[in-house]
């Protein structure tokens, strides 16, 4: 395992660097570029696939976004709002996976207590203050997008927690979360909530430059990488 991990890692971290820079400065070289290059992750994790649970639980983690991309990069345009519906409803199902993974490979019970709690009353508080602040304009996509970023905060928090042993583990998740934060004031932005086109937040969630694939594609990259890492030591 470790020997082929030698091999396909620097293979792997070029390609994902040479779509990188296609996706952000050179996009009409390569269609779909951005679909190819979070493909590319899974299947190098999939090299590294292993019958152990926590293992398991990242390759969930990557293929879920993967089918989560299906909707959201591969099959648009046009960007329906079921589309956006599907997608969230598998990038939650990949944040269920990390929540699950954290906890399994937290050996301190009292963390895993404190983890579960924090969790739980920022999926709750989030909902509750999406529900006051949204009221009528409420739906099944806002749902499932806050209960998602409720998780990805809670898990970076608690990937970093770990330590050392989590510290590029909770990189990656940072990355993500970066992504969805642009990703998220992007499509909130005029749908549901109202800020003036010469505020600092509308000039750079709307500058033009990909902050969105800026982002995302590192943080898969660091997330197969850090698949990897783990399968060797175990």
């Amino acid at each position: 395992m470790k020997k082929l991990q030698t091999i396909l890692t620097p293979i792997f971290l070029a390609i994902e660097l040479g779509l990188y820079i296609i996706i952000l400065f050179f996009p009409s070289v390569l269609p779909k570029a951005d679909f190819i290059g979070v493909v590319a992750t899974c299947a190098f994790a999939l090299c590294f696939l292993k019958p152990t649970f926590p293992n398991l639980l990242l390759n969930v983690g990557l293929l879920t976004t993967v089918c989560a991309d299906v909707f959201l990069v591969l099959l648009s345009p046009p960007l329906t709002y079921q589309k956006q519906v599907a997608s969230m409803a598998f990038f939650s199902i990949t944040q269920i996976a990390y929540f699950i993974y954290l906890l399994c490979t937290e050996e301190r019970k009292i963390v895993r207590l404190i983890h579960l709690i924090v969790r739980g009353v920022a999926i709750v508080a989030a909902e509750i203050i999406l529900c006051l602040v949204l009221q009528e304009k409420i739906d099944l996509l806002s749902v499932l997008s806050l209960f998602y970023v409720a998780n990805l905060a809670v898990s970076v928090a608690f990937a970093f927690a770990q330590g050392k042993k989590g510290i590029l583990f909770g990189i990656g998740l940072t990355l993500f979360l970066c992504c969805d934060l642009f990703v998220g004031f992007s499509v909130a932005i005029g749908e549901y909530i109202q800020i003036a086109e010469s505020s600092w937040l509308y000039k750079l969630v709307f500058s033009g430059f990909n902050f969105v694939w800026f982002f995302y594609l590192p943080s898969q990259t660091v997330l197969a990488t850090y698949l990897a890492l783990q399968s060797e030591k175990k």
